[in-house]
Parts: structure tokens; C-alpha cells; sequence
């Protein structure tokens, strides 16, 4: 199956984060599927209900923010929680760093 990434809208910043509402617009999109087919090869474009599924299967992971993130969200108006945000970002690198 080809690749075909879609990002749908994303809420606007002045609401916090909320992967269920983020999911629920790709699912409700109206996407112009004839032009998704324009930039693929005749007949490689998954259906659009396969697409939509790999998509939200793809993504799931949003649902499941840990106590962390839920934080750095909680704080996303009032951006009190820098040294968190810079300790998470430090740490992603430092497991990232540790992989290569």
C-alpha cells in the first residue's frame, strides 16, 4: 500500500489539546478524494475507508498521554511549565541519542 499522509485540521491553539476532537475531525473531513487520486498512481489509492483507518490507527497513540503530557497540555494558555516541557524534550533526545 502506497504511503499517503493527510493531516486534517488542527484545533486552534487557543483550546488545549484534545486528540478526541483532533480524531473526530479526520474522520468527519470532507476531503476531495479525486484530487488525492490525481497525485497517486491510477488505482494504488487505498479506499477511503482504509485510508481513514490507518489514520486513526496510526494516531491512536494521542488518546493515551501520560501524566506528563496531560500537564503540558493542562498548562497549554498559561505556558508556566517550561522546565517540564524542557526535561521531557532533554530527556526524548537523550533516549533518541541512545538509540543512534
Amino acid at each position: 500500500m502506497p504511503v499517503l499522509r493527510m493531516r486534517p485540521a488542527l484545533p486552534r491553539l487557543s483550546n488545549p489539546f484534545n486528540p478526541e476532537v483532533l480524531l473526530n475531525r479526520v474522520v468527519k473531513a470532507d476531503y476531495d478524494w479525486e484530487d488525492l487520486q490525481r497525485l497517486v498512481r491510477r488505482g494504488s489509492l487505498p479506499s477511503q475507508e482504509d485510508v481513514l483507518k490507518t489514520v486513526l490507527k496510526n494516531y491512536a497513540f494521542l488518546k493515551d498521554l501520560n501524566e506528563l503530557l496531560l500537564k503540558i497540555v493542562g498548562d497549554s494558555k498559561a505556558h508556566g511549565e517550561n522546565e517540564l516541557v524542557a526535561r521531557l524534550l532533554s530527556d526524548l533526545r537523550a533516549r533518541k541519542n541512545a538509540l543512534v
